[in-house]
């Protein structure tokens, strides 16, 4: 899974910044809304003993652009339940 930013340069859209977030495996991220310029998602994270298919684990987090790229941003204040 990528998440994608893209800016609007006159009548075009050029690609701002790209970062993968997820994946089977590794996270399912899903896009919640944009505040205070930047990009808020709802996670579902892997726990212990979870089938590939199913993450049992609820998270936040957010994603700021800086410096021409995503940076997933405070980890402290990412919840997992």
């Amino acid at each position: 899974m990528y998440l994608a930013v893209f800016l609007e340069k006159g009548s075009k859209f050029e690609l701002a910044a790209s970062e993968e977030v997820g994946g089977q495996g590794q996270r399912i991220v899903h896009f919640d809304t944009i505040k205070d310029r930047k990009i808020l998602v709802n996670t579902e994270e892997y726990l212990p003993g979870d089938p590939m298919r199913c993450p049992s684990g609820k998270g936040r987090t957010t994603y700021p652009v800086k410096n021409g790229k995503l940076i997933e941003g405070d980890l402290a204040a990412r919840k997992v339940r």
